[in-house]
């Protein structure tokens, strides 16, 4: 088996040629399009790059449209393990990031890729700071088929005001709908079917629901970007890089867009409603689509989707999706059962000596803790970890107040086991963690409810992360949920991505550098302690939004500087 390695460029400039235009209006002709820096952020839908369009004459291209984007950032490879974003100098600001004979040069390459692979391409490509050119990778690219319009329609005629004019066409076609604002991944689980998806980015995770939408417009963006092809192939009309979409159009109302012609109109045109004037029609039924469904149908229906019912069972497993779906549930089952009931005990685990009444025990994998444990255990300042500080530092404020006579561990697995016969300190009832010098596992048992939390924090943004999940209560179901929907809202308060079901909440945070994780987790330590026992005491919704702002300002004010 082999091992490939790539290279990490460190790019001037980035971008993607397109062999053919995607759209139906000029085939013939060429895009290049480009931006300072590496080029993940023109893929994700987060700037406008620069657009250079050539055409064909003959054997020879020739440059026809050159127009450089207004933006203000770039993507950079600021060491060799880590790539951040940050401002364009003013150079960079006031030049093009691509020169026209660069241009050139890029689509004669990309003419030679489609004819090696036989079709139109999708080329990526990037300018290294020696002024060198390099093709990163060539994929097949998809044209969109001539509209056949069966209807006339004078848009003069169009009684309906105009919303937005202008911006780029990404995908043909014309959408009705109901207008829904999407700011961050955690709005997607609410977008209803039909609606017209609004936003500023065409980032790729709005693919998550293109089958839902029947259009798509975006303040910034372009035809090259990652979501501009999924719309495309799903036939969903988007219109991109118009500026102001976020500012003109309302949530709530209903509008129609016409991305061929760039435009927005007020509420439904009846004119353009016949199917006919309309000509994202799907694919007719042909040999080879009926080939590719039957496949299909032992690939992506999922049967197997309630975990907690008795026939998420591998003898259910029809699809490769259900096998999928099971084995990844199992697994993230197993990860964050560690240390629970029927799973044994850590040996070689060590008590953590602190003035919190938490019994924790810590398996040290490498790395995590410094020096001997003493006769009581390791204290905290042994402890290197730099998460476990920062959570149990949150855990610490001062503003928590501890009662001498509770102790917290897990009070469920007290009351079933002996009523009373079991030390406080044992294993049986405490909470655990794993740990090395940048990883963290814990699983914090706190009376009748759960909390885990894994996280990795090294140098490098990319690959930190934090998953937190919270579950359980000694209340009724209605004080479960009211401190369940209290976790959500501070928790995506603080950038974090959550999904609730009943009185469970998952969130996660990715990609932060080390100290934006050292504060967050100091606010997981600080929620913590706050919500403990927060269930008996929640008997109205208007008590959770009190106590969402109480816990923000404090956050805030531990955040301030002084």
């Amino acid at each position: 088996m082999a091992v490939l390695v790539l290279e990490m460029l460190d790019a001037a400039a980035s971008g993607i040629v397109y062999s053919q235009n995607p759209l139906p209006s000029q085939p013939s002709s060429l895009m290049v399009y480009s931006v300072w820096g590496l080029g993940e952020l023109l893929v994700k839908g987060a700037v406008t790059p620069d657009r250079i369009e050539l055409a064909r004459d003959g054997e020879s291209l020739r440059v026809v449209n050159n127009v450089k984007a207004s933006r203000d950032s770039k993507m950079v490879l600021s060491r060799p393990d880590l790539v951040e974003t940050v401002g364009l100098d003013p150079f960079e600001r006031e030049h093009h990031s691509l020169s026209e004979s660069m241009a050139l040069q890029l689509a004669a390459w990309s003419l030679r890729l489609e004819t090696h692979f036989g079709g139109p391409q999708d080329v990526e490509w990037c300018l290294d700071k020696a002024g060198n050119l390099y093709v990163l990778q060539s994929r097949p690219l998809r044209i969109e088929a001539p509209a056949v319009r069966a209807c006339e329609v004078l848009l003069s005629d169009i009684p309906n005001p105009v919303l937005l004019s202008g911006g780029e066409r990404a995908a043909s076609g014309i959408g009705t709908g109901t207008v829904f604002m999407v700011s961050s991944p955690s709005d997607l689980k609410d977008v209803p079917k039909d609606s017209v998806l609004v936003s500023r980015t065409t980032s790729p995770k709005w693919a998550q629901v293109i089958g839902q939408v029947k259009a798509v417009v975006t303040d910034v963006g372009s035809v090259a970007g990652h979501f501009a092809s999924v719309a495309r192939e799903w036939r969903v009309p988007t219109l991109v890089n118009t500026g102001v979409a976020t500012q003109v159009i309302r949530a709530g109302e209903t509008v129609t867009v016409d991305a061929d012609h760039g435009i927005v109109f007020a509420g439904a045109v009846e004119s353009l409603s016949n199917p006919a004037c309309d000509p994202n029609t799907r694919p007719a039924e042909n040999p080879f689509r009926r080939r590719l469904r039957l496949m299909l149908d032992s690939i992506s229906p999922l049967h197997l989707t309630d975990p907690d019912s008795p026939d998420f069972v591998p003898e259910k497993c029809e699809t490769l999706h259900d096998l999928l779906r099971f084995i990844h549930e199992k697994a993230v089952r197993e990860m964050f059962s560690l240390g629970g009931k029927g799973k044994g005990r850590l040996r070689g685990a060590g008590k953590l000596v602190s003035d919190i009444p938490i019994t924790l025990y810590m398996l040290d994998l490498g790395g995590g803790v410094r020096g001997r444990r003493g006769k009581k255990g390791i204290p905290l300042e042994n402890v290197k970890n730099l998460p476990l500080r920062a959570l149990w530092k949150g855990l610490s404020r001062p503003d928590i107040v501890w009662s001498s006579e509770i102790r917290h561990f897990d009070w469920e697995e007290f009351d079933r086991l002996s009523g009373g016969i079991l030390s406080l300190d044992s294993q049986a009832l405490a909470s655990f963690a794993l740990l090395s010098a940048d990883y963290l596992n814990i699983n914090v048992r706190f009376g009748y409810h759960f909390v885990v939390i894994d996280t990795l924090c090294r140098p490098s943004p990319r690959e930190n992360y934090i998953s937190f999940r919270f579950g359980g209560g000694g209340a009724d179901l209605d004080g479960r949920l009211r401190r369940t929907a209290f976790l959500g809202r501070v928790l995506e308060a603080q950038g974090f991505e959550t999904r609730l079901q009943g009185d469970t909440i998952d969130a996660t945070f990715h990609k932060g550098s080390p100290p934006e994780l050292e504060a967050k987790l100091e606010v997981l330590g600080f929620l913590l302690g706050f919500t403990r026992l927060m269930d008996m005491r929640l008997n109205t919704m208007e008590k959770v939004d009190t106590l969402v702002r109480e816990f923000l300002e404090k956050a805030r004010a531990q955040e301030a500087p002084g």
